[in-house]
């Protein structure tokens, strides 16, 4: 355990529990599936900004993938609902936030999972969406050694340093006309004043570099839903010692796939929390 980290108990599926990380409280859901094996895989997602573990568990349903393969979901919740990534912000909305070590807080619970014999530390994944991304992608920066995949739902990397450890499994997705994270890169928000980002090809790419991949591959665009205003374009990569995912949604804003817009259009062509799920636990691509 990680010094200075005590848990409580981890309760039936489902059920909020607390954590104590560095003197603070933090609070959590996890879903155990009916059945499920010891050393099973674990996914642990990431709530966007003003979200909660509870909102995204019903907004992605990743409980039902899940069950499906027998693996656990830890959904964290951030402080003021918010998570404390990379981006160097300049309108913190409290002390408390700014302070906030969000991921001491995740790998203090998966840490935990794992030295119960609930989790195979082999097999940790993380996703997020928005915030929650860009929380999902500091984790991948500073601790790529502690998880098998990545996937990142309208987020790209900060203009802070980021250095991969290793090659990392990514699945990105990424709307073209996103309102807020700006697919080209620069501030993020409808202001532009919540930290500078990289644009999403040179996010794909810094992944790509690592893993060894010598060339991108563009499929035909998906488009089934002629209603929806998108289409996607999975872009992949040749010759990687990892798969690097690129899942661009023209004309998508910063909705998930495949649910239910809530900041802006989200694309109805497909299923953001299907295709994560079957490249994580199954190592499918789309």
């Amino acid at each position: 355990m990680i010094a200075g980290v005590a848990l409580a108990s981890l309760v039936a599926a489902g059920a909020l529990s607390a954590i104590t990380v560095g003197g603070v409280e933090r609070t959590y859901q996890l879903y155990v599936p009916d059945g499920a094996a010891a050393k099973a895989p674990l996914v642990v997602v990431l709530h966007g900004r003003l979200g909660s573990a509870e909102q995204v568990r019903r907004h992605a349903g990743f409980d039902d993938e899940a069950r499906k393969r027998g693996a656990l979901v830890l959904y964290p919740n951030g402080i003021d609902r918010r998570w404390n990534d990379l981006r160097q912000l300049t309108l913190e909305p409290s002390k408390r936030f700014a302070g906030a070590d969000d991921v001491g807080f995740v790998l203090a619970l998966v840490d935990r999972l794992i030295a119960e014999g609930t989790v195979d530390p082999a097999r940790v994944y993380v996703a997020g969406h928005s915030n929650g991304g860009f929380l999902a992608l500091t984790l991948a920066c500073t601790h790529a050694e502690r998880f098998a995949g990545v996937g990142v739902v309208a987020a790209t990397l900060p203009k802070t340093a980021c250095a991969l450890g290793r090659p990392l499994p990514l699945m990105l997705f990424h709307g073209t006309a996103d309102p807020l994270v700006p697919f080209a890169g620069g501030g993020v928000g409808r202001k532009g004043a919540r930290g500078l980002v990289r644009g999403n090809a040179e996010t794909a790419q810094l992944f790509a570099d690592q893993a060894g991949c010598q060339l991108a591959l563009r499929r035909a665009p998906i488009d089934r839903d002629a209603k929806d205003g998108t289409a996607v374009v999975v872009e992949e990569r040749a010759g990687c010692a990892v798969p690097v995912v690129n899942v661009i949604v023209e004309g998508g804003g910063h909705g998930w796939p495949g649910r239910p817009p809530k900041l802006s259009d989200a694309t109805r062509e497909i299923d953001a929390t299907a295709w994560l799920a079957a490249f994580f636990l199954e190592g499918k691509l789309p």
